[in-house]
């Protein structure tokens, strides 16, 4: 089983089951997008209305499953974790793809704000940018950001950007 979140070329190579995740955030999608995901045996979606949305392009409902993102309550939730040493550091955690659009740097700015003189609060960012090209200016921005938060508080930030 192989899923992809993406066009490559490796596609072709792959041998059995391939998945595909369908992420798009509006009702009119291109056809070569469309032909992407139809060259696969399922289709994952994030919601109803993403099933709804291929469904219309003429694509197969049975081939199209909802799978919901986030963390589901009913399985993990804080308490399952194993006793850790008591803190006192409240952490905030963001994930995300480093984007313009996801609010990173309001964030950052909104923190500030929040908790600037603040030392028992941290926040975590962990962000990637998979279509590359931006490792760069995103190492340049989190050495910034961890050099503002620090420079103006006692603040934490812990800035982790992965890139495959």
């Amino acid at each position: 089983m192989s899923v992809f979140f993406f066009p490559t070329l490796s596609e072709q190579f792959v041998k059995g089951t391939i998945i595909k995740w369908g992420i798009f955030e509006t009702d009119s999608l291109p056809d070569d997008y469309i032909s992407y995901l139809k060259r696969s045996h399922l289709i994952w979606v994030p919601s109803h209305w993403a099933k709804t949305v291929l469904i219309s392009h003429g694509l197969n409902g049975d081939q199209i499953h909802v799978v919901h993102e986030g963390v589901n309550p009913d399985i993990y939730h804080p308490y399952c974790r194993s006793k850790s040493p008591a803190s006192n550091i409240s952490r905030f955690f963001m994930c995300g793809k480093k984007e313009t659009r996801k609010g990173f740097d309001e964030l950052l700015e909104g923190f500030q704000i929040a908790f600037g003189s603040d030392a028992t609060t941290e926040l975590h960012l962990k962000a990637d940018y998979f279509w590359g090209g931006q490792a760069q200016a995103d190492a340049k921005w989190a050495e910034l950001a961890n050099q503002n938060l620090i420079k103006k508080s006692h603040a934490r930030l812990k800035a982790i950007f992965c890139y495959k």
